[in-house]
């Protein structure tokens, strides 16, 4: 390019013509929406050094001032960086902008996969989408690289039959309450568009070795493209900041998060792990802190997870284990190799029925799916879902893409009427049974709980003590033939036992822990204090004489004397 200014000289001027070594202009103009619709616009531009071609993205703000143009610029142009002097470098933009055309193509663009801000089209990374698009997909470069094979290919009617039969032959490997709970699940993203952020879980595979989870959960990234090894998105292995993008930029898609196992996570990067599984429910983004100290952009994961592992994750929470669908699968029946090798040959088209999938909700307009989310919430699954909210809304997301993933296939003449009925009868039996036993860990998992099964292990190591005498060592109360009285300081002592034990501590303000505990039967109350929300009773300390508010909690259950006493208040 070459700048030519006017430079005095006597009575009249003299041209003065300064060259920049390369050429440019812009190409196209992209303006990205991010998830609260804020836009930033970039300019592509293209040119050549030494003959040899270059393209840069260039953000509007740079684009015009020329210091920070040509920073960007440098690490694109081909060959040695040329060095120019500041009163140059200053004109660069200009320069490119009096040689680009005078119409520049505009694209929209969203930082993400998934539905359009206009809810007109599903685009994927490669720029194919389903619907009236006007939108392009646009990752960074790595994720643009790594995500390559997420793309969506056109089946005919006949692909689509022999797609599903393929899917369905699953069944014949891997036990169908696992099955038919991973097929829901796999179809639930494209749904969080009309179902929102309540519809959210992870969804864990857990098995010994040789159990081919890792196989079954591959199968079912195919259905967005990606196959065989390329269907790994992440590993269990990783930090919480690597997921964290791709689960940023996978929106409506699904996500893999493979191979947990037994101590794969460290107690110091554990809390990470929490923060990243509560906010990919939750759909809230790590808050963040730029070197200036002011707020950074947030990336909260916009994708719906499967994961993998021998071990389950935890974290000594039941809102954690809550926030899940825990399915475990069965070892293989003999002759699994030779079905599921003939599945796999058809796993290429997985992908076209998820397209056709797709064209059918959007055409529909999500068939009512918040309805048939709202009937499946209605359910009376609170007890078998250990009576905690989340659980009953994973219950209702994962039915709901059942039920509109056998719709589609009635409506499109891949099942009969009939065959739709059996598959969600099926479906509906693994759902329970699967919803049952994640219940039954989150039980396991509830403070009250885990406060008195450590309390025990306090006092039978000597660690704690239970008595009269109030000089001894952590004493945490006493007890008469009908309860162990448990005194404020008592949880305090737990958490110091569990820090001995690398465990993680009780997390829980005093007065809801006592709320657990008589919520689940192991405390006894005054019913005036239980209309307070109390949940604790006023006893006289013998070692003292003094009157404490005390944990009443009945001998038997904390002695494990019977399994379930008669709770009485009073």
């Amino acid at each position: 390019m070459v700048y030519t200014y006017y430079k005095k000289n006597g009575d009249g001027f003299m041209p003065v013509r300064q060259v920049i070594p390369f050429s440019g202009q812009v190409t196209k103009k992209t303006i990205l929406f991010d998830e609260n619709g804020e836009q930033v616009t970039t300019f592509t531009v293209a040119g050549k050094k030494d003959g040899r071609p270059y393209t840069v993205d260039v953000e509007a703000v740079d684009f015009t001032d020329g210091r920070r143009l040509y920073k960007r610029l440098i690490n694109y142009l081909p060959g040695r960086p040329p060095a120019l002097e500041d009163n140059l470098v200053k004109r660069i933009s200009p320069a490119i902008s009096s040689l680009s055309p005078q119409t520049i193509p505009e694209i929209k663009a969203i930082s993400s996969t998934g539905w359009t801000p206009d809810g007109k089209a599903y685009v994927m990374p490669q720029g194919e989408a389903v619907g009236k698009a006007g939108y392009i997909c646009k990752l960074d470069d790595v994720l643009t690289r790594e995500f390559r094979f997420f793309t969506l290919r056109q089946n005919s009617d006949e692909e689509n039959r022999t797609a599903l039969n393929a899917l369905l032959d699953l069944k014949q490997i891997y036990n169908p309450n696992a099955f038919y709970v991973i097929l829901a699940h796999s179809f639930l993203p494209p749904l969080i568009r009309w179902l929102g952020n309540q519809a959210r879980y992870l969804l864990h595979l857990h098995a010994q070795t040789g159990s081919l989870k890792t196989e079954l959960a591959k199968l079912m990234i195919s259905l967005y493209g990606p196959l065989e090894d390329y269907a790994l998105t992440y590993k269990w292995t990783g930090t919480p900041v690597g997921a964290e993008a791709r689960a940023n930029a996978l929106k409506d898609a699904l996500m893999l998060i493979d191979d947990l196992k037994p101590n794969t996570i460290r107690a110091d990067v554990l809390p990470q792990w929490v923060g990243f599984i509560q906010a990919y429910v939750d759909a809230e983004g790590r808050k963040r802190g730029t070197i200036s100290g002011g707020a950074g952009a947030s990336r909260p994961p916009r994708c719906i997870i499967i994961s993998t592992g021998e071990a389950i994750p935890e974290a000594g929470e039941a809102s954690f284990t809550a926030r899940m669908l825990l399915v475990q699968l069965d070892k293989q029946p003999d002759g699994w190799n030779t079905t599921l090798q003939a599945v796999k040959e058809q796993s290429v088209l997985f992908s076209g029925l998820m397209r056709s999938y797709i064209a059918w909700l959007l055409k529909a307009d999500g068939y009512e799916a918040l309805k048939v989310m709202r009937k499946y919430q209605t359910n009376n699954v609170e007890a078998k879902a250990g009576q905690h909210l989340r659980l009953a809304n994973n219950y209702a997301a994962n039915c709901t893409a059942a039920e509109l993933f056998a719709t589609f296939c009635q409506q499109t003449g891949l099942m009969t009427a009939i065959e739709k009925d059996v598959f969600l009868a099926a479906h509906q039996r693994a759902i329970i049974d699967v919803v049952t036993a994640t219940g039954r860990k989150v039980q396991e998992e509830r403070y009250s709980r885990r406060y008195l099964d450590a309390l025990r292990d306090a006092v039978s190591t000597g660690f704690a003590y239970i008595g009269d005498h109030k000089a001894q060592a952590r004493r945490v109360g006493w007890e008469d033939q009908e309860a162990v009285y448990l005194l404020s300081g008592s949880m305090s002592v737990v958490n110091q036992w569990l820090s001995t034990s690398n465990s993680p501590p009780i997390n829980i303000p005093l007065k809801e822990l006592k709320q657990q505990l008589y919520e689940d039967g192991f405390t006894r109350s005054t019913p005036a204090r239980v209309d307070r929300m109390e949940f604790d009773l006023q006893r006289v300390d013998p070692a003292d004489k003094s009157r404490q508010l005390v944990i009443g909690v009945h001998r038997t259950r904390f002695y494990n004397l019977e399994e379930t006493p008669e709770i009485s208040n009073g």
